[in-house]
């Protein structure tokens, strides 16, 4: 699966983590699992196109789950993942 996105949707999926995990989505914000890990490294290297595993699908599905997109772009970027989703 190829996820292209634009600096404005990385802008937007590293607020999206930032609420989620240091939100407390497993307590205190301290604890990051291996997976999301991996695809906030991605989120800092902002790469024009990315190959998405299906785990790293569903960290992105339970990232939006766990916000509500309001701007044009995170409206975009929600269509974009959700697209993804089998």
């Amino acid at each position: 699966m190829t996820l292209k996105l634009t600096t404005q949707e990385w802008d937007a999926l590293s607020r999206w983590a930032e609420k989620t995990i240091r939100g407390g989505h497993w307590g205190d914000g301290m604890l990051l699992l291996g997976e999301e890990e991996k695809v906030l490294k991605l989120v800092s290297e902002k790469p024009v196109e990315w190959e998405l595993s299906p785990l790293e699908l569903r960290v992105l599905r339970y990232w939006l789950d766990n916000n509500h997109p309001t701007t044009p772009v995170e409206k975009k970027l929600a269509e974009k993942i959700l697209s993804l989703v089998p």
